[in-house]
């Protein structure tokens, strides 16, 4: 274009922005020419100001674009006045302003995108005029499609007229040209813009053109079952006061706001709720990202190295912008892909392509961190510390500088390196939950508990407050209490007197308040007059549990244990006891004890800690570590020897790669056993945690003298090989090796 059209438009200045609306839209509020126009003859001056617009579309580098340019104008007032009305809608409209500012700012225009350019002031006009309906909360969803469109269809007005000929060497690729991508836009806009006149809040899918933008995510590591929970999420109407100051800060998305956001509090608390609440919001508000859980009994699955990896993937997901960034990135290297440094992944993978996607149009990005504390040991998040928080010499911007429309929630206990970590960091925000008074928390709890134990039509007003009292402000008490005294499987036991045992506790707080009830539901499991006889089995099933690397279902549980060397401290008929029985009463501490695939694990990191913790628990400790890892070991190296076969997938042709098996997923859930995957997985991490015993040593042999090669097949298959091969040289150096001559427990 000769001129540029934007320098000729007066424009809001910084100062009158700061002024302005809280949140994404930094608009001013006082009255502007489109105002008094509208303020005259509303309907009139919007339907002269398009159609004006329209004309001049007719040549893109006409001198009267600045007349055509006017009723992007006055959207700025419109969206603050959407903004106050509807806190809903506030992310959406500023989709929209950010969009019109970038239209304003483009300086070059091409005629091939004018009839794009012309579908986008129809979606400005029709939010204009029906400014009224985008204030009801209901529509905050359609508002936010209808924005992410806009900002995908500006998105390529800019890229297309920056690199014409690149645009249409790709169509011709695609044997497609401009206008038949222009009428897939703008169908897509008229989709869209019917649904918000509709007002119909139905889930669509965002057109965006990416044929030979596409990338294939799939070989980049991915942690499965880790994002968002919504059985997880707040009960309705809890927790609204933090909740509200975290949508504030998310939809601040102004240059100097903080991005991360540290929500920290001792267990039970109520951290994961809010962050999995946060994370359904934002997925219905259209800034969803990523949500990435760590979770204790996972251990074995490196959690740790695939973070930023699994959200760089959702990211691409979610974001199609995004996912066009990524794939540059990766494009301009492969190697990115694979890469083991998290500096790198979350430099490349992530910071980077948010920051590209955010250049013409930006909109805000969500990304939740729930339960760092869990990864592991302190060497776990040692990395992720040090990226998100820039090291401990605060000197790496590259990691700090996020773009300002990126916003992270970050949840933990307050554990020493990561408080120590995080202390001082300048974008971080830090919220404790442990200094919410318990006053403050005692009507959230009390409206949980009336929600769950008011349908049993025996309880007034009065429990529900002394059960809250009780609590101590801690979430998770409050729902083992509620589990308790709903607790159907117990003879003998009325609701009414399991009311009175969890009131008659003593007055502890804190983490002890959570043993006591613990202790509680354990000891009405375990009667006092049996507890010496069903102890031993207790602590052999717990610690299984407990000490798996990932957690297994009661099926592949049941089918370990069957294998397992008798324990003289337990009967041989309690030994074959059904692990389904025994585990069916527990309903209330652990998850998946109510069928036979889902995997058994404990419902909050507090139980495992108290039974792992001596002082805490006492006649429930489950005993040492080492004793539950000898006994999956043995468990695991029993299981190779009884299903690892020769080509255990039956596949036609070993000349084929598995890539090339197109029905490779299905063969392997039919062949590989759940007991066997984790046996081939984990075995060589239980044996490197226990004692080499004779025994032991000749369990390896015979697994080394037969079975190596089937046990290297099916790792190979489930793509799985890095971890447990690589620890083959740590168990070898176990044993004693002579020149020709290796012994394992008597084999040579």
């Amino acid at each position: 274009m000769h001129d540029n059209v934007e320098s000729q438009i007066p424009t809001r200045t910084d100062s009158m922005i700061t002024n302005t609306v809280k949140g994404p839209l930094e608009v001013d509020t006082s009255r502007q020419d489109g105002e008094d126009l509208m303020s005259t003859d509303p309907e009139g001056t919007l339907d002269t100001l398009f159609a004006n617009a329209k004309n001049g579309l007719r040549d893109m580098k006409s001198s009267q674009l600045v007349d055509m340019l006017k009723p992007l104008k006055i959207f700025g007032d419109v969206a603050a006045s959407i903004a106050q009305l509807n806190p809903y809608a506030s992310i959406a409209v500023g989709v929209l302003f950010s969009a019109s500012e970038a239209i304003l700012k483009q300086e070059e225009r091409d005629d091939d995108v004018k009839d794009l350019f012309s579908k986008i002031l129809d979606v400005y006009s029709l939010v204009i005029k029906r400014k009224e309906q985008a204030t009801d909360r209901s529509m905050g969803k359609v508002l936010m499609d209808l924005a992410q469109q806009v900002r995908v269809c500006v998105d390529f007005i800019v890229c297309y007229t920056k690199d014409k000929n690149y645009w249409l060497r790709l169509f011709e690729s695609a044997r497609k040209n401009t206008g038949a991508v222009i009428k897939e836009y703008n169908a897509a806009l008229d989709d869209q813009m019917q649904r918000f006149r509709d007002q119909n809040a139905l889930q669509t899918t965002l057109f965006v053109y990416r044929i030979a933008d596409d990338v294939n995510l799939n070989d980049m590591e991915y942690a499965s079952g880790v994002s968002l929970n919504t059985s997880k999420q707040c009960l309705e109407g809890t927790r609204t006061d933090i909740l509200l100051e975290i949508k504030d800060w998310m939809s601040n998305i102004a240059n100097d706001a903080k991005q991360i956001m540290w929500i920290s509090g001792m267990a039970g608390k109520g951290k994961s709720a809010i962050a999995h609440t946060i994370a359904g919001w934002a997925q219905a508000c259209g800034m969803f990202g990523s949500c990435f859980c760590f979770d204790r009994t996972r251990e074995g699955g490196r959690l740790h190295e695939k973070i930023f990896t699994t959200i760089a993937r959702d990211l691409a997901d979610h974001d199609p912008l995004v996912r066009r960034a990524l794939a540059d990135a990766i494009r301009d290297n492969n190697e990115l892909r694979h890469s083991t440094d998290l500096r790198r992944q979350w430099e490349q993978l992530i910071v980077g392509p948010i920051r590209a996607a955010s250049k013409i149009v930006r909109a805000p990005i969500l990304i939740v961190i729930d339960a760092l504390d869990e990864s592991g040991g302190r060497e776990t998040r040692e990395d992720i510390l040090r990226v998100l928080t820039g090291g401990p010499d605060r000197l790496s911007q590259s990691t700090t500088n996020l773009p300002p429309n990126i916003r992270i929630v970050l949840t933990s206990r307050p554990l020493p390196d990561i408080e120590s970590a995080i202390k001082g960091a300048p974008h971080i925000r830090q919220i404790s939950l442990d200094a919410v008074t318990r006053e403050s928390a005692e009507p959230d709890v009390k409206r949980y508990i009336a929600s769950n134990l008011k349908p049993l039509g025996v309880f007034q007003d009065a429990d529900f407050q002394i059960l809250a009292q009780k609590s101590d402000g801690l979430f998770e008490w409050a729902r083992l209490a509620c589990s308790h005294i709903n607790n159907q499987n117990s003879i003998g036991q009325t609701p009414i007197r399991r009311f009175q045992a969890v009131v008659a506790g003593t007055s502890a707080k804190g983490a002890s308040l959570l043993d006591e009830i613990y202790k509680l539901v354990l000891g009405e499991v375990m009667p006092e007059s049996e507890r010496g006889d069903v102890l031993p089995l207790f602590r052999s099933i717990m610690g299984q549990v407990i000490t798996c690397l990932e957690p297994l279902s009661i099926r592949a549980l049941t089918a370990m244990r069957k294998v397992l060397p008798r324990n003289d401290s337990i009967d041989d008929e309690d030994q074959d006891e059904n692990i389904e029985c025994f585990l069916g009463p527990l309903g209330s501490l652990l998850a998946g004890v109510t069928d036979l695939q889902t995997p058994v694990r404990p419902l909050h990191a507090s139980f495992y800690d108290f039974l792992t913790e001596e002082r805490r628990s006492g006649e429930f400790h489950i005993g040492e570590p080492s004793t539950h890892h000898q006994m999956l070991a043995f468990a695991c190296l029993s299981i190779m020897k009884v299903e690892l076969c020769f080509n255990i997938c039956r596949l036609e042709s070993s000349y084929i790669p598995n890539s090339g098996v197109t029905d490779l997923p299905q063969r392997i859930e039919n062949f590989i056993s759940s007991q066997l995957n984790y046996s081939c997985r984990f075995w060589t991490f239980h044996v490197l945690a226990t004692p080499i015993e004779p025994a032991l040593a000749d369990e390896l042999g015979g697994f080394f003298k037969e079975r190596v090669l089937f046990w290297l097949e099916v790792l190979s298959l489930t793509q799985s090989l890095s971890g447990p091969a690589s620890a083959l040289y740590s168990i070898s150096s176990m044993f004693t090796v002579r020149p020709c001559t290796s012994t394992f427990g008597g084999h040579t």
